[in-house]
């Protein structure tokens, strides 16, 4: 599959080009997409030709992008080599990428580890994600180089920010084993789980099974089939022997179980007693139970055009992890919180956050990382919410430091 290419306006000055000729560029760069976006590698070959023929700044970007037709679509691999060359010489990131995967892979030249090394290392040092991901790899291989648990760590979280769903698993199987970094078990099971959030379907069995298997050894797998057990119970109205029967596994820290025996406890036929249902109920939500999370977010959501600005971020703190964690009926709620036709939310944060509110700041911090919807489209700030995580750090939120850990720092 042929790479997309992204260019941004930042790489384009780094190259020393101006606005004429960054419009020129863009022209010519959405008429390559199209050619291929119609499945005409022939044209867009042709006119990768010509334009690699131009003295524009930034001719390196097709060169590298016509090796890339040559060395994937067409197997040729001479002429791979000779525009990936071009364009590698030049230090453009995704040319010494590909240079590395020639080297490693053996293709059109003699298979070698140390030049795929060097060539990826030069491209993940300009944030070349898939690069930073083969660099951890043969750091962890000690091909190419010197075995180095250490360092093929740290080439794996960059790759992980990156979203590289591979690296994130990778990451959290390191974070699990203790290989590289100290053991962290919930280190392990956040990259996990966040690299289910994406796309290789045959990579997400794997991540559930290996998670099973930590659920296991830590106690609090289901092995017996105890939820559907005490469902059943339920169901027939005999709720002490549902909570019975799951309260063990609830106890140990299942998230499911907590999250069905705060149902128990909540139910006004079953065990009616208000204040287990919410100590069950807050323990499964911070187990990242989603449901647990939704349930959460709606009981303190009501009258929330009038409740305190406490109040109302810790309804949106609930609804954004349920969001997150697939419950998408989330963001519908989110969508009339932050509409601004009763009550201005974000505003009130901000202010909140700005007189020493943690969780306001941290709040914003994520919502400006994801981006929302508005009437000016999706508005997302990658900045901004740094500086709201480190503000909301800075204050004490002890997740804030953990985003700061995860992603920035």
């Amino acid at each position: 599959m042929l790479r997309t290419i992204y260019i941004t306006i930042s790489l384009l000055l780094s190259l020393g080009v101006n606005a004429l000729e960054e419009s020129l560029f863009n022209e010519r760069l959405s008429s390559v997409e199209k050619y291929l976006e119609e499945e005409d590698v022939k044209s867009a070959k042709n006119l990768l030709i010509e334009l690699t023929k131009t003295d524009f700044k930034g001719v390196e970007i097709f060169q590298s992008y016509l090796g890339q037709i040559y060395l994937d679509n067409d197997k040729d691999y001479k002429s791979a080599l000779k525009w990936i060359n071009k364009a590698a010489d030049k230090g453009y990131g995704y040319a010494l990428y590909d240079l590395g995967r020639m080297y490693q892979e053996g293709l059109g030249v003699d298979k070698n580890y140390t030049l795929a090394f060097d060539n990826y290392l030069k491209a993940a040092k300009l944030d070349i994600a898939d690069a930073q991901a083969q660099v951890a790899n043969l750091y962890s291989s000690g091909k190419g180089t010197g075995q180095d648990y250490k360092k093929a760590f740290d080439w794996l979280k960059k790759a992980a920010r990156n979203e590289v769903q591979k690296s994130m698993v990778g990451l959290g199987m390191f974070y699990a084993t203790g290989q590289g970094t100290e053991k962290d078990l919930i280190e392990a099971r956040y990259w996990l789980n966040r690299s289910l959030k994406l796309d290789d379907e045959r990579m997400k069995e794997d991540v559930y099974a290996f998670l099973d298997s930590m659920d296991q050894v830590a106690g609090i797998a289901d092995t017996e089939g105890l939820i559907d057990k005490s469902l059943e119970f339920a169901r027939n109205g005999d709720f002490a022997n549902a909570k019975n029967t799951l309260f063990n596994l609830a106890d140990k820290g299942n998230p499911e179980a907590q999250y069905y025996l705060s149902k128990f406890y909540g139910d006004p036929d079953g065990l009616n007693d208000k204040q287990e249902e919410r100590l069950w109920l807050l323990e499964s939500a911070r187990n990242e139970n989603p449901d647990a999370q939704f349930d959460l977010a709606y009981s303190l959501a009501k009258g929330w055009d009038t409740i305190d600005i406490d109040q109302l971020s810790l309804v949106i703190y609930w609804f954004e992890k349920a969001g997150y964690n697939g419950r998408t009926d989330a963001y519908s709620m989110l969508s009339v919180l932050y509409d601004k036709e009763n009550r201005d939310s974000l505003i009130e944060m901000e202010q909140a956050a700005n007189e020493g509110n943690g969780l306001a700041a941290y709040n914003l911090g994520w919502i400006n990382a994801r981006g929302y919807l508005s009437n000016n489209g999706l508005l997302q700030d990658i900045n901004s919410a740094e500086n709201w995580f480190r503000k909301s750090a800075g204050l004490g939120f002890l997740e804030a430091k953990l985003q700061l850990k995860r992603n920035y720092d």
